[in-house]
């Protein structure tokens, strides 16, 4: 079974930079691009994705809020903060 990422940033050319890498390192990547749609995605099949990379920024919500609702949700899943800060 290949390890899935789901990959959550607003910026379009990320998704486009950072999912190739990843699929080459043997991974699977699903990209959304807010943090709406993350947690739509999480709530479809909480355990679909070994991690979730999150950007700390994203349009519609910020990111440490959304961490908590993820793991308010399920506190197993592991969860890597970008930022370009």
């Amino acid at each position: 079974m290949v390890p899935t990422i789901l990959l959550v940033d607003d910026e379009r050319w990320l998704h486009e930079l950072i999912a190739p890498v990843l699929t080459a390192k043997g991974f699977s990547v699903e990209s959304v691009e807010d943090g709406k749609s993350c947690i739509e995605r999480l709530k479809a099949n909480p355990k679909a994705y070994s991690i979730v990379i999150l950007d700390y920024r994203l349009s519609d919500i910020d990111g440490a809020a959304l961490l908590t609702q993820i793991l308010k949700k399920d506190p197993s899943q592991l969860v890597l903060i970008l930022s370009g800060d």
